[in-house]
């Protein structure tokens, strides 16, 4: 289980990558208001992505890939203005996933 993260809003970079964590990416994620890098690839998480990820706004690497993920993006993460990085591959349900290109 993937642990609660209350009391730890100093922190810069989280990596769990190949942990076998199950389950949801827990809401309280958006209390680490300084992270700048998270990185959650190569586990068995499900479910949405929670919309308090908007809330890291020093966020400039997301690495989702290889989870159980499904369903679009959160709008609000084009809010996170220094992300400069961001990794869905695997992703379940492409469709709509990001928006479509403006036409011609």
């Amino acid at each position: 289980m993937i642990p609660d993260f209350r009391g730890l809003p100093e922190l810069r970079e989280l990596h769990l990558r190949d942990n076998n964590f199950r389950g949801s990416i827990p809401t309280t994620i958006g209390l680490l208001s300084n992270l700048s890098w998270l990185s959650i690839q190569q586990n068995q998480f499900t479910g949405t992505l929670p919309s308090q990820l908007s809330f890291l706004t020093e966020m400039e690497g997301l690495e989702l890939n290889d989870n159980s993920l499904r369903g679009r993006l959160p709008v609000s993460l084009s809010e996170l203005s220094k992300l400069s990085k961001l990794s869905t591959m695997g992703w379940m349900g492409w469709g709509g996933l990001f928006p479509a290109p403006p036409s011609l």
